[in-house]
């Protein structure tokens, strides 16, 4: 299981836990974010202290990727509805 599986495996545990499913303000979310990070390096590293940066950064990166291709299906599919509108 790679690292942005982990972590998505986590961070949909911890939203579905919320009272809403999902987090109620930024502050909630990025403390949420911050541990679901935590935690899939902790899995990953069996608990270690130290986590390379490297690690880190190509979490960040896998993370806005995944974010992009959700705001393109959203898209997508907005502009699907506009066109079934018309």
């Amino acid at each position: 299981m790679n690292i942005l599986n982990r972590y998505n495996q986590f961070y949909n545990d911890e939203c579905s836990g919320l009272p809403h499913g999902m987090a109620l303000s930024m502050e909630h979310l990025q403390s949420i974010t911050l541990e679901c990070a935590v935690r899939a390096f902790a899995r990953k590293y069996n608990y270690k202290e130290s986590i390379p940066v490297e690690d880190l950064l190509y979490l960040a990166k896998e993370l806005m990727k995944q974010g992009e291709r959700t705001v393109e299906k959203v898209s997508a599919e907005h502009r699907k509805v506009g066109e079934d509108a018309l």
